[in-house]
């Protein structure tokens, strides 16, 4: 942006129709710009539009519950909303079936399968969880239970992070295959398509 010349000129709020705080500008002139003016955060914190502690971060907030309204905690959205907030399945449904995932080699590659045959151990304050984790996985299927004598190409690691509550989640590290691998392209819905595929009776 090519500025021309330098102005200095007084600034007031107006707040509704009543003149507010005044400030002097030191300004730059610009044919670039027409009729639209760019103020700086400094001269904005000095006419009151932002305030003293401008951008300070946030570092306290708490609720306040609307006049004439119940005191509303995370436990009863839970409770209220427990079939869109679960994050396991509910007891009885399994995991749904389908195909098989087909994972597909880049053409002309030369794959050389890679196997990693270190454990990574799994922390003492975690083996309670990853424990009761694999246990549910196995009993829906979603892993299964090698035999002893079962020769596999590929072995990646896992290992568990630690999630709220004490749970654990299940990780594989896949970086030794995706050299080979040929990526697909899933396209993201836009937010706006995103917001337009939602019914209205959803939750």
């Amino acid at each position: 942006m090519e500025c021309s010349r330098r102005v200095e000129f007084q600034a007031r709020v107006d707040e509704g129709g009543q003149l507010g705080p005044s400030a002097t500008i030191d300004a730059l002139v610009s044919r670039d710009l027409k009729d639209e003016v760019l103020i700086s955060w400094h001269d904005l914190k000095k006419l009151g539009v932002l305030p003293d502690g401008f951008p300070a971060v946030l570092a306290y907030a708490r609720a306040v519950a609307a006049t004439g309204s119940r005191d509303v905690k995370v436990e009863d959205l839970y409770k209220e909303y427990e079939d869109v907030l679960r994050d396991t399945l509910p007891p009885g449904q399994r995991v749904k079936e389908g195909s098989p995932m087909s994972i597909k080699f880049r053409p002309g590659v030369h794959v050389i399968p890679k196997k990693r045959l270190t454990m990574r151990p799994v922390p003492l304050h975690m083996q309670e969880s990853a424990d009761a984790l694999l246990k549910d996985l196995m009993d829906e299927d979603v892993l299964g239970k090698l035999d002893e004598n079962t020769v596999t190409e590929w072995l990646h690691r896992s290992h568990f992070v630690l999630k709220p509550h004490g749970r654990v989640r299940l990780v594989t590290d896949f970086i030794a295959m995706n050299e080979y691998i040929e990526q697909l392209v899933h396209p993201f819905p836009s937010p706006d398509a995103v917001f337009q595929s939602i019914k209205p009776t959803s939750k």
